[in-house]
């Protein structure tokens, strides 16, 4: 699917993709985007002495950036099941359980979207200082980008354990989701304000 025809069936009444798909989607250009800083930094002279460490990070970059792909299509699944368990008869003595055990589910994809956000900010901090500083102003639009993409995820977590009967385990994900988001913000802040001090 390219990028406009997402764009197409986003804006139709089509319930899929929605704002999870949106988030995993924005992520892989985010992390993109860092590729491109450590491939553009890869080879340079003035470098040399990283090229380990940068070839570490793109073989890194380059896994989550595949994982960020899958997530889109798993958001999409994990709600159209949501969906599906809404539409259990009402006098089936199961429907609770499906919808509970979908809630869960989608709950848990921008749970992982957060959690592989947090894993690779550590690209964007490398990059910031040992990358090619001529493109620091995009090691700083990925990581505004992922900071976006933390404080989306947190909403669309939110947005299922509301509804959740379990309460202890919804707030167990919200605690965690919550934390996530605010060391991901923490960190990302920090590089920001590096990069400004840096261009300013």
């Amino acid at each position: 699917m390219t990028i406009k025809e997402f764009n197409e069936k986003l804006s139709s009444s089509d319930p899929t993709p929605g704002g999870g798909a949106v988030t995993s989607l924005i992520s892989s250009i985010a992390i993109s985007l860092s590729l491109m800083v450590a491939n553009l930094t890869l080879g340079k002279k003035i470098y040399q002495e990283n090229e380990k460490e940068i070839k570490l990070i793109i073989k890194d970059a380059e896994k989550y950036k595949h994982k960020f792909y899958n997530l889109i299509n798993k958001d999409e699944e994990v709600y159209l099941e949501l969906l599906k368990s809404y539409k259990t008869p009402k006098d089936n003595i199961n429907r609770n359980k499906k919808i509970e055990s979908a809630l869960v589910k989608a709950a848990l994809v921008p749970l992982e979207v957060l959690n592989n956000i947090e894993n690779i900010i550590y690209i964007l901090e490398t990059l910031m200082i040992k990358g090619n500083i001529l493109l620091i102003s995009d090691v700083a639009i990925s990581a505004s980008i992922f900071k976006s993409a933390a404080e989306c995820s947190l909403m669309n977590v939110y947005i299922n354990t509301k509804a959740m009967k379990n309460i202890k385990k919804a707030q167990k994900i919200n605690e965690e989701a919550s934390e996530l988001e605010i060391d991901i913000t923490k960190r990302i802040n920090n590089i920001l304000d590096n990069i400004k001090k840096e261009l300013l």
